[in-house]
């Protein structure tokens, strides 16, 4: 009876932040702090999955260092525009303006682990930064779950995927489930999933040595494809959906 509570208890909790996060506004603060909330509750053991991927492997451990660097706008937004720096720079500065890895480590810390461990979330936050620069997945409620879901393919993270699912279902509500948009939507998650699986995982890439690098040969070195099907549908999505929805706040 009261492991049966405990795991009740535990769900409500997670509905309850998952449907704080879809009624706050799209990059807003504390639309962020409840993902990060959400997320801790879920994905415990996804997490150490990550953590052991990332220390076993032959990459530099060098994740302290990235948080910094990707976090100084300073210095990125003197990077040449094409490059990977200067268009994570751009992304920020130019979609929300929020601080998200501090957000992150706010939220997170003292929640249990080490220095390490919370500096590893921090570090997935950067992932899950990168995963929206280098795939051109917006800020905004379909990019978000565009890069949740190749985040969740990538690392096997099962709390992303089920946040993912969960999405799915609010995200058509709003769409009165309008079958070319249906079916555009699932052809996105689909061609998501294979690049995901055909490129190197994020958590094990070097990223120090690709910050002064284009975005195109950044692609090409960790093989990651065009999300060609995504950046072409949305925009054939804008003349097929009801007119009331804008791009800005839904595509």
């Amino acid at each position: 009876m009261g492991l049966r509570f405990i795991i009740m208890a535990s769900l409500i909790k997670k509905l309850y932040l998952l449907f704080k996060f879809f009624t706050l506004p799209t990059g807003s603060r504390k639309r962020q702090e409840i993902l990060y909330l959400l997320l801790h509750e879920s994905e415990r053991e996804s997490f150490m999955q990550c953590y052991r991927t990332y220390y076993k492997s032959d990459v530099p451990k060098n994740h302290s260092k990235i948080i910094d660097l990707m976090y100084d706008w300073d210095t990125l937004s003197k990077y040449p525009k094409d490059t990977l720096g200067y268009q994570f720079y751009h992304y920020h500065n130019t979609n929300s303006g929020v601080d998200l890895i501090n957000i992150g480590v706010e939220t997170l810390l003292g929640k249990g682990g080490s220095k390490k461990v919370d500096d590893f979330r921090g570090y997935l936050t950067v992932m899950h930064d990168l995963t929206h620069v280098v795939n051109g997945y917006p800020l905004n409620r379909t990019g978000e779950i565009m890069t949740v879901w190749f985040q969740a393919i990538q690392d096997n993270r099962r709390s992303f995927a089920w946040i993912t699912y969960g999405s799915t279902l609010i995200w058509i509500k709003g769409f009165k489930f309008h079958p070319k948009y249906i079916y555009k939507y699932f052809t996105w998650l689909f061609e998501s999933r294979r690049n995901a699986k055909d490129s190197q995982q994020f958590i094990t890439v070097d990223w120090l040595s690709m910050i002064d690098k284009p975005v195109s040969e950044v692609k090409k070195l960790i093989g990651l494809n065009d999300a060609e099907k995504y950046h072409t549908g949305k925009a054939k999505m804008i003349r097929t959906i009801n007119k009331k929805y804008t791009l800005d706040k839904v595509l």
